[in-house]
């Protein structure tokens, strides 16, 4: 059974912002918000969400949940309990 399904990602800006400080902590603040600003833009115009995609909010979620979720959808459209 071929399984396929588009899972979009977000998250709110603030979360963004510390995420981004947690995997580059020696970056300023005024540096981390350019960096922000750069990568948003640059995610918009080639990262659109497809009409069909299934979006996960992960601002209260920790990547373990993510990955519990997604899991969730895959045993849910390939009927596996």
């Amino acid at each position: 059974m071929l399984f396929r399904s588009k899972i979009y990602l977000v998250a709110d800006e603030s979360v963004r912002a510390s995420r981004r400080q947690a995997e580059r902590p020696g970056i300023g603040a005024d540096a981390l918000a350019t960096d922000l600003k750069l990568r948003d833009e640059a995610d918009s115009a080639r990262m659109q969400a497809a009409p069909d995609a299934i979006e996960i909010d992960t601002t209260s979620l920790t990547i373990d949940d993510v990955l519990d979720r997604i899991e969730a959808l895959v045993h849910a459209r390939a009927g596996i309990a």
